[in-house]
């Protein structure tokens, strides 16, 4: 048992080093038809994987030295951005800050320090008012397609408390060379006026501010403002709540006109909130401003009126241009003391078009590309406020002469494509499909129409194959030829071998009733039931009627009825090792129990199936060595294995030799030749039983298997 099991697990072994060297030779004649394609492909692919390296690295290697130029402008721009502010400007930029982002905001008052709400002056007072920051101001931009002016600003605010009272005030500049102040008397008020409407707390009031020289100043560029109120659509009356003063400046090439003006808020303050400031709601009060510029040598009155919000000065959107034009962000971050806010600030509309999306988000600059990539960022801290601003670079910058050398390779690698391409189809696909074909022809049979495509192309490889087909065709030709000889003669040999295979049958049955009676004769000296000889004479009788029938060999073997018995194996082998002598096979040697094993079988089958083998072991064992039974017991089935040693059997005949006819003999040895193991097999399948073969380093051993008695093992 432990022997057939060695022998399995060397049969397993031996059909994996079988499928590794198939697979191995499935692989290198793979190969062998694409070794010339597949070289080019590594070539171009080599010729793509260094032009991609080298692409790289002039790319990482542009981008770098742009980034480290964009950083050192970033720096200087966000620098520039965070020191336009002054400490007052810096106060109204924390404290309005959403206010102050965009490019334009609306006339809305802002929230302001304390030094800009002290008393106006007096008419004996040499200093002037003092002017709000400037990015409290928002220039005016006129109604009705007039050119606007940056002389024309407007500013109101509260104060941050109202110790100095409950004030709204209002401070604006405008472009003008001469003032034409307001007459005593003059109802008409055909002078220079500024029309303001304030709208809060859901009410709407509209003043008048005119221009009148102080009494008893000798001054002509300083001028109080004389405040009249609007009611209804015609009438207007003087109104005290609201004082002002207003300067000229007068430049070398323009004049400006400055003032400021207070108005007592209570008026639009709601008793409950009277003692919050600023006031709840400030920031949804609004402004409209409209200016009558008269002429002081003329009677025309110009009346401008301007939109209700405008650009704002030292917005930071307005203050970022060069960071927009750079293609920068800008981000404002405030933090408090329990959170924190964080503002967007867009570019100026004139830059919004250079934010538009690209083409696949690239875009081009001066020749530069722009590709999106992680953006790049820098901060900085607006002194003395909570307040910082962050610049962003979204950009990875590629040089122009870089990505010009970049499209120059592309074109080379696109032309190589399609030069490997062509060379392909023209030379490689044809030597490709000819390897092909090829193998075919050289395992072709002549009724297979086999020949090399592409001999209709009218260049080298048209004429190569026409060349080749022709000669394939002479050959195939030859060979038909040759095969009907062959076919000729085969069929000869055949009629012959039947001729002698008849007269060989007619022989056997004189033969069968010329030994009738010497048989009989036999049967008698032998008939004691314990006479060695019976047995031999008894199977001789036994296939006696087959060889007088008139039946082929295959069929008289086939036709041999079976009597199955129950029977002790060991007890079988122990009486064919001892009677090997008398049928001519010494030294058979037996190993294993003398009796105890039941099987199911016929026995002169199994003893002409086993003479058979040991006829086969003796002829092939070799000189002076013993032939071997061994006795092999199972769960369902019991097996005798015949052991010689000798020359193994080729690998492609351990099949065969079970084959009817098939022998490895060199000499002529008369009739049964190649007969012995297919009776073999025969009788073993019969009889349910199997019978293999199979080498060893030594030798040969067969193994037959024979179902066990039910039950009866023992």
């Amino acid at each position: 048992m432990a022997v057939g099991l060695i022998a399995a697990a060397r049969a397993r072994v031996a059909a994996v080093e079988a499928s590794i060297l198939g697979l191995a030779n499935r692989v290198g004649v793979w190969y062998r038809r694409r070794a010339l394609w597949l070289r080019t492909v590594l070539f171009l692919t080599v010729l793509l994987v260094v032009t991609a390296s080298a692409s790289i690295h002039l790319y990482f290697l542009s981008s770098d030295r742009a980034k480290e130029i964009r950083r050192e402008l970033f720096q200087r721009d966000l620098r520039d951005l965070v020191g336009r502010f002054d400490a007052d400007e810096r106060f109204v930029l924390e404290n309005n800050t959403s206010e102050l982002i965009s490019e334009r905001r609306p006339l809305r008052p802002l929230l302001l320090p304390r030094a800009y709400y002290t008393g106006l002056p007096t008419t004996a007072a040499t200093v002037l008012p003092r002017q709000p920051p400037r990015n409290c101001f928002v220039y005016l931009d006129p109604i009705g397609g007039g050119q606007p002016s940056d002389d024309d600003r407007f500013c109101s605010y509260f104060g941050e408390s109202k110790a100095a009272g409950r004030y709204l005030y209002v401070a604006g500049t405008f472009a003008e060379d001469d003032v034409v102040p307001l007459k005593p008397g003059d109802l008409k008020m055909a002078a220079d006026t500024i029309k303001i409407n304030i709208e809060a707390s859901g009410q709407k009031v509209t003043w008048w501010l005119a221009f009148q020289p102080p009494p008893f100043f000798a001054r002509r560029d300083r001028y109080e403002l004389t405040a009249f109120r609007q009611i209804g659509d015609n009438q207007r009356d003087r109104d005290r709540k609201i004082e002002g003063w207003a300067y000229l400046q007068r430049q070398a090439r323009s004049s400006r006109l400055h003032f400021i003006a207070r108005l007592d808020f209570r008026e639009f303050i709601e008793p409950k909130s009277d003692e919050e400031w600023p006031p709840n709601g400030w920031h949804g009060t609004t402004f409209s401003v409209e200016r009558r510029d008269a002429s002081a040598n003329t009677s025309i009155i110009r009346t401008i009126k301007y939109r209700g919000d405008g650009r704002a000065e030292l917005s930071l959107s307005s203050l970022g241009t060069q960071i927009f034009n750079a293609y920068g962000s800008i981000q404002l971050r405030k933090i408090g003391e329990t959170s924190e806010q964080a503002w967007s600030i867009d570019p100026p509309e004139n830059l919004r078009a250079k934010f538009a999306p690209g083409f696949l988000g690239a875009k081009l600059e001066k020749g530069d590309l722009l590709l999106p990539a992680t953006p790049t960022s820098q901060s900085e801290s607006i002194p003395d406020t909570n307040l910082s601003v962050t610049v962003a670079h979204p950009w990875r910058l590629i040089e122009k002469g870089f990505w010009q050398i970049f499209i120059y390779l592309l074109v080379l690698l696109t032309g190589s494509g399609l030069v490997f391409w062509y060379f392909v189809r023209s030379l490689l696909g044809p030597i490709g499909e000819w390897a092909k074909y090829s193998e075919q022809l050289a395992v072709t049979r002549r009724d297979l129409n086999v020949s090399l495509p592409y001999g209709d192309r009218r260049n080298e490889i048209g004429m190569l194959a026409t060349a080749i087909n022709g000669l394939i065709k002479s050959l195939r030709e030859q060979m038909a030829k040759a095969h009907a000889e062959r076919e000729e003669r085969a069929a000869e040999s055949r009629r012959q071998r039947d001729q002698e295979v008849e007269n060989r049958m007619q022989n056997l049955k004189v033969m069968g009733h010329e030994i009738r009676s010497p048989l009989q004769a036999l049967m008698a000296i032998h008939s004691e039931p314990n006479d060695p000889g019976r047995r031999y004479v008894d199977r001789m009788f036994a296939a006696l009627p087959h060889l007088m029938g008139g039946a082929s060999a295959v069929d008289a073997i086939g036709s041999r009825e079976m009597d199955i018995v129950e029977f002790d194996l060991a007890h079988f082998l122990s009486e064919v090792a001892r009677n090997a002598e008398h049928a001519d096979i010494s030294r058979v040697e037996y190993g294993g129990p003398p009796q105890g094993v039941r099987c199911l079988a016929d026995l002169f089958s199994l003893e002409d199936a086993l003479t058979h083998v040991l006829n086969n072991a003796d002829r092939h064992r070799a000189p002076d060595t013993p032939i071997r039974l061994v006795l092999v017991a199972q769960d369902e089935a019991a097996g005798i294995e015949v052991w010689n040693d000798g020359q193994n059997i080729p690998h492609d005949n351990l099949e065969k030799i079970f084959e009817f006819g098939f022998s490895t003999a060199t000499t002529a040895e008369g009739y049964g030749q190649g007969v012995g193991l297919y009776v073999a097999r025969d009788y073993l399948r019969r009889m349910r039983g199997t019978i293999t073969v199979r080498n060893y380093p030594n030798g040969v051993v067969f193994t037959l298997m024979l179902p066990i008695a039910p039950g009866l093992f023992a």
